[in-house]
């Protein structure tokens, strides 16, 4: 949605053993960030401020239930993050995406 010239995407924030990213709900997949725009979003002086954005896209593989795609803070795009992962399921959980049992501890990522 655009306002003002300006792109406003809604996303929360979410904190993990040291480290904040910026996560968007992209389940749609119309979402296109670029690097440059990731890496002012990460910026902690004029942006929102974090070390990378995670875009919460649906799933590339069967069985599983979303896609982390995660930019780092300086606008390449990363294969891996342990502490995006934690975050991921958070917001996978907190926006009822997935349903966790009292004794079951994990998700199809």
């Amino acid at each position: 949605m655009r306002q003002g010239g300006f792109l406003q995407i809604p996303f929360k924030k979410i904190h993990g053993a040291g480290n904040d990213f910026v996560l968007i709900d992209d389940l749609d997949n119309t979402i296109e960030l670029t690097g440059e725009q990731a890496a002012r979003i990460c910026d902690r002086h004029r942006g929102v401020g974090a070390d990378g954005v995670i875009l919460v896209r649906p799933p590339r593989r069967a069985g599983a239930d979303a896609y982390m795609h995660y930019i780092n803070s300086d606008g390449s795009l990363a294969q891996m993050c342990g502490n995006g992962v934690r975050c991921f399921a958070k917001f996978l959980v907190d926006d009822n995406r997935i349903k966790l049992e009292k004794s079951n501890k994990t998700c199809r990522l």
